[in-house]
């Protein structure tokens, strides 16, 4: 092996000698046209020179590297997005009070509309709730006197309704009126049990006399029986007249019968006592199930147009559109009095003031995969040409995993990204990017080596080509 290399180092030296031995003419007139024509210099130092430059670039593609970047189109929004402002109800515009361009506070009306409409059906269902409302109240007072036994009290419905939601729009008038009903219905309530009472007081004293009666027809009625038969017994032996002993015999029948009477008289009245306590507790019973089935139904029925009045009154807040947040009106699209505005479409937006922007970009579903929070992205305004503006560094914020489909068929992904810088310098002066300017976002998601890049087309074709079905 080192003779080989002895070998070849003599054969170079000796090539070497040749070169720097200069030739005669009549030396180079006997040798072939190639090798009559010495070799120049510079043709040897050009080749050697692209042998050099191809060795060199071929390195560069074996050891060097490239960014993979994933290149996704976007817009750049508000970081609390645009606020958009619009109708729930279909109705006429009243008046615009606000204008292209305007700056507006939070809370600050934009538009009124027309809320004629809602008004009529909200002030029907108020007066439907205030009626059962106030049959509730009034129920309820009356109970209470009824269970207390006092008087009802004069105010006492007024408080009752005070207390109880959405009952400011009941007129005094009105609860005057339920107040005489209510007194009204507590006072034939009395009058009636009174009227139960006044009777069964009546035959309560009827059966102490009948009995008092009674209890002395029972006292003599031995008295009586004893005399008539003394009596028979002198009629038998002649010693006093006939008649003598018919008239005891007649007072002894009178007392058994009155004596009868009066039990009956008793028991008539007993039984008449019974009924009229039937009648009162029936009375008393059905009044208060009355007034209780009165009370539970108006409950009921204003429990049910309560949820409907709530509703109601937001809606009708709702005819008055306000600003969300403090800011500038954009993309005005109402601009005449009396048009008829539709429910859920966007009457105007707004920029949130001094917010910060970001890019949400829309990723394809073959790059979603190597995109992760954090990683460098470049951004590029369409409308600041990088070449001459720059670009804009960037960082990812937040990949969504809620893949959107286009019609196209495409699906895509919303990435958003934070950008270092809010303006670009146009002219030495910073110039502020605006919502919804479209931007390119080129997300550095690797590296690879540049010889890579030539080979996969080459690989992938191969792997295409040399398939068989």
């Amino acid at each position: 092996m080192m003779s080989w290399i002895r070998i070849f180092r003599e054969a170079v030296r000796l090539e070497k000698e040749k070169e720097q031995t200069p030739r005669e003419g009549f030396e180079v007139e006997f040798l072939p046209a190639a090798v009559e024509i010495p070799v120049s210099p510079a043709g040897r130092a050009v080749a050697l020179s692209l042998c050099a430059l191809f060795v060199l670039v071929l390195l560069l593609c074996i050891f060097g590297r490239m960014n993979i970047e994933a290149v996704a189109r976007g817009k750049l929004i508000p970081l609390g997005h645009i606020k958009k402002v619009e109708s729930l109800d279909m109705a006429k515009v009243e008046s615009i009070l606000v204008e292209e361009g305007q700056y507006v506070e939070n809370g600050q009306e934009l538009i009124r509309l027309d809320p004629t409409e809602r008004t009529s059906d909200l002030e029907q269902v108020t007066q439907e709730y205030l009626q059962d409302l106030l049959i509730s109240c009034r129920a309820e007072e009356v109970l209470k006197a009824l269970r207390s036994g006092l008087p009802v009290r004069s105010t006492g419905l007024r408080e009752a309704v005070r207390q109880v939601a959405f009952s400011d729009g009941i007129p005094e008038e009105e609860i005057r009126l339920h107040q005489v009903l209510c007194n009204r219905q507590v006072g034939q309530y009395t009058a009636q049990v009174d009227d139960y009472k006044e009777q069964i007081k009546t035959y309560q004293a009827e059966t102490v006399s009948a009995r008092a009666r009674v209890k002395k027809l029972a006292t003599l009625l031995p008295l009586y029986l004893e005399e008539e038969q003394v009596n028979r017994k002198l009629e038998d032996a002649r010693l006093i007249d006939h008649m003598e002993w018919l008239r005891s015999k007649e007072t002894l029948v009178n007392t058994r019968e009155q004596l009868a009477v009066e039990e009956s008289t008793i028991n008539r009245c007993m039984a008449e006592i019974s009924a009229l306590e039937k009648r009162k507790t029936s009375f008393c019973e059905s009044f208060l199930s009355d007034r209780l089935t009165e009370l539970t139904e108006a409950r009921a029925r204003a429990a049910r147009l309560r949820p409907a009045i709530v509703k109601a009154r937001e809606r009708e807040k709702n005819f008055i559109l306000t600003a969300p947040v403090a800011g500038i009106v954009q993309q005005l699209q109402v601009h005449t009095v009396g048009a008829v505005v539709q429910p859920a479409v966007p009457l105007l937006t707004i920029v949130p003031e001094d917010t910060r922007l970001e890019v949400e970009a829309m990723v394809e579903n073959k790059d979603i995969g190597f995109i992760k929070n954090g990683q460098a992205v470049k951004v590029k305004v369409d409308s600041f040409p990088y070449t001459k503006f720059g670009m804009i560094e960037g960082t990812v914020r937040h990949i969504s995993m809620d893949a959107e489909e286009f019609e196209d068929g495409r699906i895509l992904f919303p990435v958003k990204v934070s950008m270092e810088k809010q303006h670009v310098q146009v002219e030495g002066r910073p110039v502020r990017l605006s919502p919804d300017m479209s931007v390119t976002a080129e997300v550095k998601t690797g590296k690879r080596r540049v010889i890579e890049f030539f080979l996969t087309p080459f690989l992938r074709g191969l792997d295409e080509s040399l398939k068989e079905r």
